[in-house]
């Protein structure tokens, strides 16, 4: 049933098929109920896009070439992963432009609210608060990540060739890779961009153990991606304590560290130097001391060079 059709249709009804197909896309077990409140039609139900279930509830109202929608509730899930909206949002449509206000998103105990803008030109601002890292854990097996990210995400330009900003910040994240080089939660921020093919970043990584590593640069996105990196900042031995203890050994100290990473992503070329001075190994087994080490290394090459290593033992020799 449509009331009011020319001026402001309301409609009132049921909508249900088993399965709708559009290109590549399918869309099945569709159920939504529709109910006249007035100018506004509301709605209640859900169905699975791409095998991924939706439920949503509100209201739609066409008055005056503006068609406004509140959504009061609504879900996806996806790989396991749920996504809610936390409080009642509004999208306006009008003259080609798509707003909407405030929209907040519950995620895995974290949230994410986005305000947006979308016509000839985008504007959306997306604000993360604490939202589990383990939800990437879904997409990448066997990346076992933990803690959280927060901070934000502004997206402006060209629907075709957007720009995106971003600042997020970490407190004791954690990967199967870190963890298996021996480094405790890393404490990590990162700000950029990327636009036009071409991402530019500055990133801090810190932890408990004394880590503390700035880099960043560029990477060009387009065709085979190309890397301009550069990293530097002291990170401790300690990330080496399980190897060397299964060898019956210790190294304390830092090393100063200063990389460029160049070329290809898939054969990157890394050069740069590794120093330290004042670190101590220790061979439990032998209960033999070396005091007091410098070192300087070079890469470059394919290649690790010595130019200096020199220690005291803890006979004094």
């Amino acid at each position: 049933l449509v009331a009011n059709f020319l001026k402001a249709p309301a409609i009132s009804g049921t909508i249900k098929a088993d399965t709708v197909t559009s290109g590549a896309t399918v869309i099945s077990g569709i159920g939504v109920d529709l109910k006249r409140d007035g100018d506004w039609t509301g709605f209640s139900g859900g169905a699975s896009v791409k095998d991924i279930p939706l439920k949503a509830a509100g209201r739609v109202r066409i008055a005056n070439g503006t068609t406004t929608v509140e959504l009061t509730s609504g879900e996806a899930t996806m790989r396991g992963i749920k996504a809610a909206i936390a409080q009642a949002s509004t999208i306006t449509i009008a003259k080609g432009v798509t707003s909407l206000d405030r929209l907040v998103l519950n995620l895995g105990g974290g949230t994410a609210t986005v305000t947006a803008k979308a016509g000839q030109a985008l504007d959306l601002n997306a604000t993360l608060a604490r939202v589990p890292i383990s939800i990437a854990n879904s997409f990448s097996p066997g990346l076992d990540a933990a803690d959280s990210i927060s901070g934000t995400v502004k997206v402006t330009g060209a629907p075709a060739n957007p720009a995106v900003a971003f600042k997020i910040d970490t407190q004791g994240v954690q990967t199967s890779q870190t963890r298996g080089a021996g480094f405790g939660g890393m404490g990590v921020s990162s700000s950029g961009t990327c636009a036009g093919n071409r991402l530019t970043f500055d990133a801090n990584m810190s932890d408990a153990a004394g880590l503390g590593l700035k880099g960043g640069g560029t990477m060009m996105t387009s065709g085979a991606p190309t890397l301009d990196l550069n990293f530097f900042g002291k990170v401790p031995f300690a990330f080496l304590t399980r190897t060397l203890a299964a060898q019956g050994l210790s190294l304390s100290g830092t090393a100063d560290v200063n990389l460029k990473v160049r070329g290809p992503a898939t054969s990157p070329v890394i050069t740069g130097t590794v120093r330290t001075s004042g670190a101590r190994l220790i061979d439990a087994r032998s209960g033999l001391a070396i005091n007091d080490i410098t070192a300087d290394v070079a890469i470059g090459g394919g290649v690790a060079r010595i130019n200096r290593l020199t220690g005291n033992l803890s006979t004094r020799g």
